[in-house]
């Protein structure tokens, strides 16, 4: 496959030759619309305009305390919101609303930073930067020998923080499978799996943002909340409570983050256990397979994650794990790197929950077992994809 590149900004094109082309380049993109792939959701939730600027320790010039997020409440409702960025200095005043995103160069943000304050403060505006909040999922993560990942396959709303983690997971979920082809011990299905995989996890995170997001904007306010009054008073203590309720699950989310699990998928071995029950702010550890596998401290210091990353690694759990030799014969009768790691701590044996576990270079379960599979050439052929 050859690959035209052009620089827009020095306007130099490059040949680049390659088996396999991933589209990490941005919400922009054009490889979708030239792939024919649609792009389904909302394109525009909301307008939006970012004023970066400098203060050093903000919090100094009001009473209400240091805060990693203020949230402004009007009879209008939430339209502003003022976010820590640097712990020191750096905030981010942003300002919903289709007149403020159309007319950046003209929004005078000194007076809406003294507006947000109480009273002109001293500071050095960085930026205006306008942004679009998206509800979007590709229809499809594959065209040929060209996949999405990133933005390119799925925009969110930032209101929970998903939309890198979602593309490190494509990356860390595409990149071993794409090794694995071209080093020739990756079967067909391999490749397509990675749909099958990504597109579930970015369908459910950008349902969760946009959530997130439109909580607490189209939140109604009340005529009398700015007024010092006793109505007034009651209108902020009950929208101060239900912002509260709400932004926790913005930030408490190690569920999502942490506990999908790929499932179906046609590279991981079922082994025939339920699912766990699904949650968005707690993460429960599992080796179900397709599950993530569970961090645990080894006794040399270094976490059981440190030990994946490079090929197949099969956990031996507890004294009584059986010999993995039959297993490790059918990798290297197909040339799949495996690794056998013998651990005989009892805990990560209960937290492990079987006596093998074995996981992929991503850091997900492939399959698990309390003894050898009756076929581990098929076990093996399934999770390369063959």
């Amino acid at each position: 496959m050859i690959a035209t590149v052009h620089d827009l900004a020095t306007n130099e094109r490059q040949r680049i030759s390659a088996d396999y082309l991933v589209a990490c380049c941005g919400g922009a993109s054009s490889i979708p619309k030239s792939l024919g792939i649609e792009m389904h959701g909302t394109p525009a939730l909301e307008y939006n305009l970012n004023i970066f600027f400098r203060t050093p320790e903000l919090w100094s010039y009001h009473d209400k305390g240091k805060a990693a997020l203020h949230f402004f409440v009007d009879p209008q409702g939430i339209w502003r919101t003022l976010v820590q960025l640097d712990g020191r200095e750096l905030w981010r005043l942003s300002l919903n609303g289709k007149e403020y995103f159309d007319n950046a160069e003209t929004v005078d943000a000194s007076a809406f930073i003294a507006g947000v304050v109480g009273k002109p403060v001293p500071h050095q505006v960085v930026s205006a930067l306008r942004w679009v909040a998206r509800d979007l999922v590709a229809d499809k993560y594959q065209g040929g020998r060209v996949f999405l990942a990133g933005d390119a396959a799925h925009q969110n709303t930032p209101s929970g923080g998903f939309g890198l983690n979602t593309g490190m997971g494509d990356a860390a979920n595409l990149g071993w499978k794409l090794a694995a082809a071209v080093a020739g011990w990756g079967g067909d299905i391999l490749l397509r799996s990675y749909e099958i995989e990504r597109k579930p996890v970015a369908e459910r995170i950008v349902k969760q943002a946009t959530g997130n997001f439109m909580r607490d904007r189209r939140r109604p306010s009340h005529p009398e909340i700015a007024e010092d009054s006793a109505e007034g008073a009651r209108a902020r203590r009950e929208m101060g409570e239900a912002i509260i309720a709400s932004q926790s699950k913005v930030y408490l989310t190690d569920g999502t983050a942490l506990g999908y699990v790929y499932d179906p998928s046609p590279v991981c071995w079922s082994d025939g256990s339920p699912p766990a029950p699904d949650s968005i702010m707690d993460y429960r550890p599992t080796t179900r397979p397709g599950a993530r596998a569970p961090h645990a401290w080894l006794a040399d210091g270094r976490s059981t994650l440190d030990l994946f990353g490079r090929g197949f690694v099969l956990l031996r759990l507890g004294d009584a794990a059986p010999d993995p030799g039959a297993l490790a014969a059918a990798f290297t009768g197909r040339n799949v790197p495996l690794t056998v790691v013998p651990i005989a701590d009892p805990r990560i044996r209960e937290l492990y929950e079987r006596s093998l576990v074995l996981v992929r270079p991503d850091g997900h379960v492939a399959w698990r077992g309390d003894a050898m599979p009756d076929d581990p050439l098929a076990v093996v052929d399934c999770i390369r994809g063959a």
